[in-house]
């Protein structure tokens, strides 16, 4: 982490901790955007993390940028501050600047870019992006295009679209914008000069969902064992019965597994991109998602299912996320076109690179 990392953290973690109430989640399903928190998140500097103060950021780097994005997973709001800070990094990276604190989305999806075509020397946009996180709130969304058999990233206004609102299982926006012959400045696109650019803005959304799935991990299980210390069944609590311990066992295991994966992950972004501890960590984090909502409810019984409980919050979260950015049947799939083109072995793979040892 940077410099400033013990003041992110300890500013961010008691401000989501007191902001994220069961009064707050539920305004949230009902589609509610609280523009006050939203500006608070702002004067905070939360929403510039990792962006270079030159371009209205508070600095910080990568670990500093996902310490919030796990904090906003360990605390839930009901705001695209993760979506934001994504959308700003992959701004910075293709030095295109944001002058406005509002909310900002993405579209980042290979097999259905939004088409550009050239008219007069003008840039228009057409197409439909699909399951944009907080597409209705969000002032631009930063997307993948294509204009022929050039690709290129696009800074969009949401404000000229068509939107279909929708909601994951949460109860968070995944909404459809459609364009229609959008005209686009030039300083609103930038051409990708490679193929890789694409994958990595690809590989950062899945890490973020990845660290935000281990920071809910970690409130299931503060949730599971204030629980377990609070509640007497047959004049013991129940983290005195041996079955519920091994419950909170598998719990803590498995989430300090996904932290430690999700911050390995993060530290090789630091040095140079590593797509191979991306994948895995996705993989990994996604695949004991299920595992942790099950153990929780079956620690919690019908209690946790209740709408008043906070556990369902967390729980559908899990579930929710878990597929998102791709689940871990998609990226599986891509390690293994990974392995299949890479120079070396699978035992070399296995053996002598760090980071898949630290995660396996």
């Amino acid at each position: 982490m940077s410099e400033i990392k013990e003041y992110i953290y300890d500013s961010a973690s008691k401000f989501l901790k007191k902001q994220s109430t069961q009064d707050l989640l539920e305004k949230g399903q009902k589609g509610l955007f609280d523009d006050e928190l939203w500006a608070s998140l702002n004067d905070m500097g939360l929403t510039g993390v990792n962006i270079p103060e030159a371009d209205g950021g508070v600095g910080g780097d990568y670990e500093d940028g996902f310490t919030v994005i796990r904090l906003v997973g360990q605390y839930p709001i009901p705001l695209p501050l993760p979506e934001t800070l994504i959308s700003k990094w992959i701004l910075s990276q293709y030095e295109m600047k944001i002058t406005h604190d509002q909310p900002l989305s993405f579209h980042f999806n290979e097999q259905n870019p939004l088409e550009v075509r050239k008219h007069n020397g003008n840039y228009i946009l057409s197409g439909e992006a699909l399951n944009v996180p907080w597409g209705r709130v969000a002032k631009e969304i930063v997307a993948l295009a294509k204009c022929q058999n050039e690709w290129m990233m696009v800074l969009v206004p949401v404000n000229e679209s068509k939107i279909h609102e929708q909601v994951n299982l949460a109860g968070e926006p995944r909404d459809s914008l459609i364009f229609h012959d959008i005209h686009i400045g030039d300083s609103a696109i930038k051409i990708i000069e490679d193929c890789e650019s694409k994958k990595i803005v690809e590989q950062l959304y899945a890490l973020a969902k990845a660290a935000m799935l281990a920071g809910i991990s970690e409130r299931v299980v503060q949730e599971c064992l204030s629980y377990a210390s609070e509640r007497k069944q047959f004049g013991k609590n129940l983290y005195r019965f041996q079955a519920v311990q091994q419950h909170i066992s598998l719990l803590v295991g498995e989430t300090a597994a996904c932290l430690a994966a999700v911050n390995n992950a993060v530290e090789m972004l630091q040095g140079s991109h590593d797509s191979l501890s991306i994948m895995l960590t996705k993989i990994k984090v996604s695949a004991v998602a299920g595992d942790i909502a099950m153990t929780a409810h079956q620690l919690h019984g019908a209690i946790g299912m209740t709408y008043e409980h906070t556990l369902h919050h967390l729980t559908k979260r899990l579930w929710s996320w878990r597929d998102e950015a791709g689940n871990e049947r998609y990226w599986q799939g891509e390690l293994s076109t990974y392995i299949a083109h890479s120079p070396v072995t699978i035992w070399s793979l296995l053996v002598d690179n760090h980071e898949v040892k630290s995660i396996l």
